[in-house]
């Protein structure tokens, strides 16, 4: 091959990767490696700790604690080249020497700990003493029904009711530093369950929760209905590189994915943020194919989600990095044409 052809050759592969280096990743393409724990360590309950990992993903991972194989408590929602979550160690975890930590995101890149670790112990008596002494384990709460909550505290600041479950907690209540019980109406987007304490805190940051679970019935409270798109939610136009926000309604407070889709696929992953906040603003990518088939989806990791009822409109052109598509092919024939032509005139000069 002649340093002609090389020239040529060069060009071709140059132009290629320029237009590959524009098209984005739709899907996350790495692997997760959970480093702590990882087998063989203790935690100590009320103890702070962290769980560390290894990952170039740039996709959000879900963090939980499985005890004996089985979920057992969600920890949770970090980006995955954090690779640390700080967490503290609940007081009402069970005793146990079988809990892993298992990361995983929305693409089926995942891992857990080697072998099992142990979490053990108490911190022993604090300086401030809240015991929940109501609901404390095997009750159930109807949504809409009014409901007690009574505990005993040696706090002098406010307490704060809190409904703690799997799928996050959610404020109930607040009562003076004297009060010893809190009667309210159950309501709140939260779904139904069997995994729920009362934790009773007061300003200080001291708290207490039910000795065990008790259940919560009486409507769905969560699912689709838990969270509420209310744009783009049908005959909106998004203009590539317009800052735009998508708002939904929800009083959850767990960890929400925000997804665009094309014709009922799943598209490009827009963020992730708790889902009481309401809002992510985004600037509408340069990239993204036109079209009149775009929603949102937005979903957490229990079951709780909800789709623009209609489609909306991205416009704007077919472009690359702000870069007309058209143009890039065309600068692209412009070059190999040159290319081309350098090779012609030197190989007649040759002659």
């Amino acid at each position: 091959m002649n340093r002609y052809a090389h020239i040529a050759l060069i060009g071709y592969m140059a132009f290629f990767m320029a237009v590959g280096a524009y098209f984005p990743l739709s899907s996350a393409d790495g692997d997760i490696l959970v480093t702590s724990p990882n087998g063989g360590e203790t935690w100590t309950k009320d103890e702070a700790v962290t769980v560390t990992w290894e990952s170039s993903l740039t996709t959000p991972v879900m963090i939980k604690l499985y005890k004996g194989g089985e979920e057992y408590y969600f920890l949770g929602v970090k980006t995955a080249s954090d690779e640390i979550l700080s967490y503290t160690v609940k007081d009402f975890w069970d005793d146990g020497a079988d809990y892993q930590i298992r990361i995983w995101d929305d693409y089926g890149n995942s891992d857990i700990s080697d072998g099992y670790f142990t979490i053990t112990g108490g911190s022993g008596p604090l300086p401030v003493d809240i015991t929940v002494t109501s609901p404390n384990g095997g009750e159930t709460w109807t949504r809409g029904a009014e409901v007690t909550v009574e505990w005993t505290s040696t706090s002098t600041t406010m307490h704060t009711i809190v409904l703690s479950g799997t799928t996050g907690e959610y404020n109930l209540a607040t009562a003076s530093a004297s009060a010893t019980s809190a009667t309210f109406t159950l309501t709140g987007s939260f779904p139904d369950g069997d995994d729920y304490r009362i934790k009773v805190k007061d300003a200080d940051g001291y708290f207490d929760y039910s000795d065990d679970t008790f259940t919560v019935t009486g409507g769905n409270g969560g699912g689709t209905d838990g969270i509420t798109i209310t744009s783009p939610n049908g005959g909106e136009t998004w203009t590539k590189g317009e800052d735009i926000s998508i708002t939904w309604e929800s009083s959850l407070t767990t960890p929400v994915m925000i997804e665009l889709y094309k014709g009922g696929v799943k598209k490009y992953f827009i963020g992730v943020v708790t889902a009481s906040d309401g809002v992510i603003p985004y600037d509408v990518k340069d990239f993204w194919d036109d079209g009149a088939d775009y929603r949102v989806k937005i979903w957490d990791d229990y079951g709780n989600s909800d789709m623009s009822d209609g489609t909306f409109t991205i416009t704007g052109g077919g472009t690359l990095g702000g870069i007309s598509s058209i143009w890039i092919i065309f600068i692209g024939v412009v070059i190999l044409i040159a290319i081309a032509a350098v090779i012609f005139i030197a190989t007649r000069k040759r002659k």
